[in-house]
């Protein structure tokens, strides 16, 4: 679901659902999430907190190589089809 406009009950449902499942599915802890459509608010970090999540991708790239600091924020360097990606990685 997208999750942008929900109410955060909602939100707290859709995830901690997905997490149950999955981690009954493979057998093993879930501790990453991706944002469906790349859309979220700032109520879907703290939710993803009280889910046990350690780290999400958002939406966007960074065109660079600095660590990140906030992995609920994680935002990658390049999109794999990005037509700038082999010039940033010469840099």
């Amino acid at each position: 679901a997208n999750l942008k406009g929900l109410d955060e009950e909602t939100v707290y449902n859709e995830i901690s659902t997905d997490i149950r499942n999955l981690e009954a599915f493979y057998e093993q802890k879930i501790s990453g999430f991706v944002f469906p459509f790349g859309t979220y608010d700032e109520s879907a970090f703290r939710i993803l907190k009280e889910c046990g999540i350690q780290y999400a991708r958002t939406s966007g790239d960074t065109h660079g190589f600095a660590l990140q600091s906030d992995l609920l924020r994680f935002k990658p360097s390049f999109h794999h089809a990005d037509a700038d990606i082999m010039s940033g990685i010469d840099r």
